[in-house]
């Protein structure tokens, strides 16, 4: 993708077959020589149906919101230099979803706000850059790896089963 401004549908035949795990790459580039750049203007959505990974290359800034269509998404990994922007919407993930950041190499500001998530906690790790994760009502595994983050732990307070590890 270039830009994602607004709602994009992807697809991959056979998603919806019982007992395969179904992958999808999405490189963010808009082909010129600068990156990180924000090549979008307002945070776009994506419909992913039967799809249990996501694979994001953020060669310039990622910005996505609500994530209400991705239901099925059970791992996320993100890499490249961009910055990223994810913020879910009362979403209901599945059991041991992954948010994974680690491969962020920028060292600008990611942001993963997961405060309306439903129904399970996440793993969520952060990149090298200065990240704010916001975890859910439910317990949760938060690791902000690099940079001076900022850890938001959703529902009042520190749930007795949310894992903390600053990085």
């Amino acid at each position: 993708f270039t830009d994602l401004e607004s709602v994009a549908t992807v697809g991959i035949k056979g998603a919806a077959t019982v007992g395969q795990i179904d992958t999808l790459k999405i490189i963010i580039d808009d082909g010129d020589t600068t990156t990180s750049e924000d090549i979008s203007t307002t945070a776009g959505d994506l419909t992913l149906t039967g799809i249990e990974t996501l694979q994001v290359v953020a060669n310039d800034d990622f910005e996505i919101s609500t994530l209400a269509n991705m239901a099925d998404i059970t791992s996320m990994t993100l890499s490249g230099i961009g910055n990223v922007f994810i913020t879910s919407a009362a979403t209901g993930y599945a059991l041991n979803t992954a948010i994974n950041g680690s491969a962020l190499t920028g060292t600008g500001a990611n942001t993963f706000n997961f405060a309306a998530a439903t129904t399970n906690g996440l793993a969520i790790t952060g990149g090298a850059g200065i990240d704010s994760i916001t975890g859910t009502n439910q317990s949760d595994a938060i690791t902000g790896n690099g940079g001076n983050d900022v850890l938001v732990l959703s529902g009042g307070g520190v749930d007795t089963a949310d894992t903390v590890n600053a990085g």
